[in-house]
C-alpha cells in the first residue's frame, strides 16, 4: 500500500508494524463513520458525535467510563482544575486547599455551598448576605442566619437568640450553660437542689434559698447568709441603677421604680396608693417628737404637715413660714401662728380677696356662703363686720327679726371704660368723674355688662354713676374691669357751672368740665340727677372751678 493514494479495501486483520497516518500531510480531517469520531486537523480538536468540536475532547451525547478490575475513575491531571455537570460547579472554586462543590454562579472561595480540605476538615458555606437552610421535602427544619442566630423547627424565626428551638429539647445527662444553673469552670456558682430546698449560689454567696420547712412558716429568702447582697428587680426598660424595686442590703432602705439609691426606708418614685375598707397611712413618732409630712421639689423641702407634740397643734408650713395650723381646741388659722376664731384667716400676698367661695354644683343649689349667728328668734348684733387694713370698723350688716341692715352701704356696678380711655392695671378716670353708660350687652343670662364714658352735656340722663377705680386684678391682667358708685355714700367731682351749692342740693352732669357735675336747678330727682350734696361749696371762697365733694348717691 501507498503512503498516497485513493481509496483501500482491507479483508481480514490489518498489522502495522509503526504508524498509520490518516489524511494527506497532517491537513486533512478525518471522519469516522459520519461524525462518530472526528478528528479537527487545522485546530487539533476531537469531537464524538460532532464534527465542530469546542474543546480539545468534546462529546455530544452520553458518556459512560467502566473500568473493568478497579472503579471508573475521571481524573483532571490539573489538581486545581474543575468540572461542570449542569449548573454544578466541581472541584477547584479558588483555594488550592478545596474540593468544593458549588453553583455555577457562585464557584468562589467565600460562595461556594460545600468544601473537604486536605487536613480532613468539611465545611459548609453560604453566600454572604444569605441564610444557611436544612430543609426536609423543601420544608425548612433549621436555618443558621447572617448574624449567627441558629434556629430549630419550622415556625421558629432566627435573629432573635443564639439558639431557639421551636419544640421541646431533650438533654439526657447534665445540662452545663455559662450563665444559669452551673456556671462552667466556675464550681461556687450553682443551683443546689436538695431535699424541699433551693439554693441559688453566686461566687458562693447564697442569693436566694427557698425551702420548706418541717413546720409552717415556710420561707424564701434573699441575702441568705447576710452576704450584704441588695435585692433588685427590673422592669421594663430599666438600667443598672433604674431599677424597678431595689432593697439595699447595706443600708436596710427600700426604693421604687427606678431608684437605685434609696435615702430613706422606704424611697418611692412615683405616685402611692392605699386602698381598703378603711384606708389609712399611720405615722407614729417617738414621745415628744414631730411626726408628720415632708414634701419636696427636686430635693429642695417646701412644705412641712407636722404634729407639734408642745401644744398638739397640726402645722402646715413650707421650709420656713408656717402658712396654716389647726390647734387642738379646733381652731383653724391661715396665715398666722395663733388662731382666736375658729377660722382665722389673715393674707398679706397681693390677691384679689383673702378667701373665695366657690360652690359649682348644679345650677339650682349653687348657693355660696350661708351665716348663722345670734338668737333663735333672729335677733344679732354683727353678722358681718368691715375692717379697713388698720383694723378699725368701716361698716357691717346686721339683722333683727326679718330686716337685715347695712351700715355705710355703697352700691356699685361693674363696668368696662371705652377701649381709648383703658391703661392695664391704671384708674381711667379721676376718682368722683360723673361717668355715663356707652353701650351695654348681656353676655350671661340675667347680667348686663356696661360700657362708660365721662358726661360731656349738662343734665345728660345718660348718667350711671361715679367713677371709683379699676378693678383690674394686677398691671398683667387686661380685663377691662372698673368700679362705679351708683348708691350710698361717696363723693363726686362738682364745678361752679351751676352756682354755690348747699348741702341737700341734687347734682348732675354739667357742661363746663367733662365728667363734673353742677348743683341742679331744682329739688325734684329727676332721671338725670346722680347724687345729694352732703356738704356745702361756695365758690367764692374756693380757688379753683372744681371740687371732690361728698355726696349721697341716687344715680340708680
Amino acid at each position: 500500500m501507498s503512503e498516497y493514494g485513493n481509496d483501500a479495501s482491507i479483508t481480514g486483520s490489518l498489522t502495522v508494524d509503526g504508524e498509520i497516518i490518516l489524511g494527506h500531510g497532517g491537513d486533512d480531517d478525518v471522519n469516522i463513520d459520519s461524525n462518530t469520531l472526528f478528528v479537527d486537523a487545522s485546530t487539533n480538536r476531537v469531537g464524538i458525535g460532532t464534527n465542530s468540536p469546542s474543546a480539545t475532547l468534546e462529546v455530544s451525547g452520553t458518556l459512560k467510563i467502566t473500568g473493568a478490575d478497579e472503579p471508573a475513575l475521571l481524573m483532571l491531571d490539573d489538581q486545581d482544575g474543575s468540572a461542570q455537570i449542569g449548573r454544578a460547579h466541581v472541584g477547584y472554586v479558588g483555594s488550592s486547599d478545596f474540593a468544593a462543590f458549588a453553583h455555577q454562579d457562585r464557584a468562589t472561595a467565600t460562595e461556594y455551598a460545600l468544601a473537604h480540605r486536605s487536613t480532613g476538615q468539611t465545611d459548609i458555606n453560604t453566600a454572604a448576605g444569605t441564610n444557611l437552610t436544612l430543609r426536609y421535602a423543601s420544608a425548612i427544619r433549621a436555618q443558621l442566619d447572617t448574624n449567627g442566630y441558629f434556629s430549630i423547627g419550622s415556625n421558629y424565626a432566627p435573629g432573635t437568640h443564639k439558639l431557639a428551638v421551636d419544640g421541646d429539647a431533650l438533654i439526657e445527662g447534665n445540662l452545663t450553660v455559662d450563665q444559669y444553673i452551673y456556671h462552667n469552670g466556675d464550681a461556687d456558682t450553682l443551683i443546689n437542689f436538695a431535699n424541699d430546698k433551693i439554693v441559688l449560689k453566686a461566687g458562693n454567696r447564697a442569693m436566694v434559698t427557698a425551702e420548706v420547712k418541717s413546720s409552717s412558716p415556710h420561707e424564701v429568702t434573699i441575702n441568705d447568709g447576710s452576704n450584704n447582697v441588695d435585692f433588685v428587680v427590673k422592669g421594663n426598660g430599666s438600667g443598672e441603677g433604674n431599677p424597678g424595686m431595689k432593697f439595699d442590703a447595706s443600708t436596710n432602705r427600700l426604693g421604687i421604680n427606678g431608684v437605685g439609691t434609696p435615702d430613706e426606708a422606704l424611697h418611692v418614685d412615683g405616685n402611692l396608693k392605699v386602698v381598703g375598707d378603711d384606708p389609712r397611712i399611720k405615722i407614729d413618732g417617738d414621745t415628744n417628737s414631730h411626726p408628720g409630712l415632708e414634701l419636696y421639689e427636686n430635693g429642695t423641702r417646701k412644705w412641712i404637715i407636722y404634729n407639734n407634740y408642745t401644744n398638739d397643734d397640726l402645722t402646715f408650713k413650707n421650709d420656713s413660714t408656717v402658712h396654716m395650723i389647726i390647734e387642738d381646741q379646733g381652731y383653724i388659722g391661715m396665715g398666722t401662728t395663733s388662731a382666736g376664731y375658729k377660722l382665722d384667716v389673715y393674707a398679706d400676698a397681693h390677691a384679689n380677696f383673702a378667701v373665695n367661695i366657690h360652690n359649682d354644683g348644679d345650677d339650682q343649689y349653687r348657693k355660696g356662703l350661708r351665716i348663722q349667728a345670734g338668737s333663735d328668734d333672729g335677733t344679732c348684733n354683727r353678722g358681718i363686720r368691715f375692717d379697713d387694713g388698720n383694723g378699725d370698723e368701716v361698716g357691717y350688716i346686721s339683722w333683727s327679726g326679718g330686716t337685715v341692715a347695712y351700715s355705710t352701704f355703697t352700691g356699685a356696678h361693674e363696668a368696662s371704660v371705652v377701649p381709648s380711655d383703658y391703661t392695664a392695671g391704671q384708674p381711667a378716670y379721676a376718682y368722683g368723674t360723673i361717668v355715663k353708660i356707652v353701650s351695654t350687652s348681656s353676655d350671661r343670662e340675667k347680667q348686663v355688662k356696661y360700657v362708660i364714658g365721662p358726661t360731656t352735656t349738662a343734665e345728660d340722663k345718660a348718667a350711671f354713676g361715679v367713677y371709683s377705680q379699676n378693678m383690674d386684678p394686677d398691671e398683667l391682667d387686661n380685663t377691662n374691669n372698673h368700679q362705679v358708685f351708683a348708691l350710698g355714700d361717696g363723693h363726686v367731682l362738682v364745678c361752679n357751672e351751676g352756682g354755690d351749692i348747699e348741702i341737700g342740693d341734687y347734682i348732675c352732669s354739667a357742661n363746663l368740665i367733662d365728667g363734673h357735675g353742677k348743683k341742679q336747678s331744682d329739688d325734684l330727682l329727676h332721671n338725670y340727677t346722680v347724687a345729694k350734696a352732703t356738704e356745702s361749696v361756695i365758690w367764692a371762697n374756693e380757688s379753683g372751678t372744681a371740687k371732690l365733694i361728698s355726696c349721697t348717691y341716687h344715680a340708680s
